[in-house]
Order: C-alpha cells, then structure tokens, then sequence
C-alpha cells in the first residue's frame, strides 16, 4: 500500500470520526480502520461534499463479451470506494471488483489502488446512486466493464491492497437473529426492525430435496428477491421471486420439473405477490415471513445464521407448501443474502428476469 493512498485512507477515517483536521496528519501513524457499521448511509449532498465518503456498490453495468454457457449467478463484484479530496475539491474513487459468481476468493482481478477524478456525474432523487453522465469503462484482461451507476452501501471506505481476495471485499449483510428472542431488540427476528433485515436480493446455495442435497454452480445457478410492501397495513405484501437453471447432468431436473413439461433450458422462474391479512401474522409481523416460508436458522452457527435463511416455497393462496415434479415433491433452498434492501424500497434491490443462465 503506497503512500498517497495511507494518506487518502488517513484523511477520510478522520472525517468519518472527526477527531482532528488535516493539518495535524503530517506526523501521525495511520489509525486503524473504524468497525464496519451497515447501518450507516449518510445521503448524498452535495453541499457537505464529504457525504460522497464511503463504499459503493456497482448499481447499473454492462460486461463485454457476455459470457454466455456458464452455471453460475455472474455479479460485478467487489468495492468502489468514494472519497471527496478537500485539497483538489474532487471527488475521486478507487477500485477493486471482477465478473464473478459463486467462487470469490481469487486475487486476479482488476485494481485502481490510488484515487482518480471520477467522470461527470449527477446525484440521483434516493440521494444514494450516483449515475455517471459518461459511463466509467474499465478494461480488465479480455473484458470491458460499462459502469453507468454505483450506488452508496455504507460511509465506510473498503481498504484493499494486491493481497485482497474477493471473499474480503464483498460485504456480509446481517440478517436477524433467531435465537434472540426479544420484540425490541433490533437484532431479534423477533422484532419488527429486525424482520424487515429479511429485504433484498439472495443467491441460492444449495437445495435440499427427495434426502439429497445439490450445489449451486454444480448442480444449479439461482438467485432470489423478496421485499414487503407495508403501505398497506394491516394488509402486508411480499412479492417474492425466484430463478433457477439446473444443470443438464443433474437429477435434480426430475425433483423439480413433471416428466409431462417441456423445459430445453432448464429454466424456472416464479413471481408470486403474497398478500397477507392481519390475522394470517397474528403472532406479530415478523411472522409474516415464516408464513411464506423464509426461516431463520436457530440451529446453525452465529455467521452461517446471521446471513443465511432457509426458504420453503408456498403456494401463494393458502401458504401450502408447494411441491415439484411427478412424485410432489417437497423441497428446501438454503439461500444467501447478497443485497439488502428497506421497508422504503418500492422496488426489489435487484430485479430477475427469465433469461437462462445458459442455452
């Protein structure tokens, strides 16, 4: 890690903690990052230009050439960090992402470790997605990543240096916990704050079905949104929608789809918009996601259970479970959270659509 970029990371910690302004750094050892809190995301205003601090997440994008033939759920991955030099009055970014899926602990990937001008830009009205007016184009090995707009996750710059592996980039999003059980702990799935950290964009890792277990990228590609709708209580609303490719070679076809369907791709794809009424939660709110199937893991280890859920899918109309194939059979997805969302989103962190992973 060079010098420029200590002294970079040494000013915007400052900033965040406020200890001291710039003219006392000259002698100081660098400190050590401040602990990462998610929760914290200071609107963007451009006003108080120091708001642009933080790490963001590529939001809008295109990769090229498309990878096409591959079992796996591809994300631009990684860190875009944001820091405002008061000395220049720029804001400047520096980087650490790659195409990627399921397998993130490579160090290949493409860099920017000092801070450069980002292009013209404008702030979008959520005051967190900044949208460039020229897109940002990095070319890395054989690809070229179009990035039109990043989008704010924290106030927090991710450090990185050449040694950095991916699985220390990405950010592990917290879920509730299901084995506090206290209706106003912010952590309890028990709580109604902490139900809610059940919003956003998953990825499936394994499903459980007919006594077998299958992997994701071996198996399967799959990815999962869920994001409720409380504009209209007591009703509660709870679209939830899942992608699904299975291999050609794996047995799980036969767990998933009748002997009868005509699928070349594999392919299933599912949106169904849970209306629940008052008495379908009447244990409370966070009930509403065990009834549509979303489990907390009370069984599992601190950060297997605070980032993973099981989900049982339900048949929308009377949260039956819902069964597959010829033999009706039942099965269990272990899915990941990627992305979290808001109760204020109106829209899913991440939309999914029915392009096949693969032809």
């Amino acid at each position: 890690m060079n010098k420029l970029f200590l002294k970079l990371l040494t000013f915007s910690l400052l900033s965040f903690i406020g200890l001291m302004g710039c003219a006392a750094l000259e002698d100081k050892p660098v400190p050590d990052p401040i602990p990462y809190t998610l929760d914290t995301r200071t609107n963007i205003d451009e006003t108080k230009p120091e708001t642009f601090n933080g790490n963001y997440r590529v939001y809008k994008y295109n990769v090229s050439p498309t990878q096409n033939n591959i079992l796996d759920v591809l994300d631009l991955q990684g860190s875009f960090n944001l820091y405002y030099n008061s000395s220049t009055q720029k804001v400047t970014y520096s980087y650490a992402l790659k195409y990627t899926g399921y397998e993130t602990n490579t160090i290949d990937f493409a860099k920017q470790v000092e801070y450069i001008d980002i292009p013209e830009y404008s702030i979008d009205s959520d005051k967190i997605t900044i949208n460039f007016k020229t897109p940002l184009v990095i070319n890395y090995n054989n690809e070229t990543y179009t990035i039109d707009s990043i989008q704010k996750v924290d106030d927090n710059i991710k450090p990185f240096s050449t040694t950095s592996t991916l699985s220390e980039l990405n950010i592990q999003y917290q879920l509730c916990d299901p084995t506090i059980i206290d209706t106003n702990n912010p952590k309890s799935c028990s709580s109604v704050d902490g139900a809610l950290k059940y919003i956003g964009y998953y990825r499936i890792e394994t499903i459980e079905c007919g006594g077998q277990t299958y992997v994701g990228k071996t198996d399967f590609a799959g990815e999962m949104t869920a994001y409720p709708s409380l504009a209209s209580l007591p009703q509660v609303q709870i679209p939830i929608t899942i992608k699904l490719q299975i291999a050609n070679t794996s047995d799980l076809r036969s767990c998933f789809f009748k002997s009868t369907e005509t699928n070349t791709n594999n392919l299933y794809y599912k949106q169904d918009d849970f209306i629940l009424e008052r008495n379908d939660y009447a244990a409370g709110l966070p009930s509403a996601f065990d009834k549509v199937g979303l489990i907390g893991l009370t069984n599992e280890d601190e950060t297997t259970r605070m980032t993973q859920i099981n989900y049982l899918p339900k048949n929308k109309d009377d949260y039956s479970d819902l069964t597959f194939g010829d033999g009706n059979n039942k099965v269990t997805m272990r899915i990941k959270l990627m992305l979290q969302g808001s109760a204020q989103d109106t829209t899913p962190v991440k939309t999914l659509d029915n392009t096949p992973y693969f032809q």
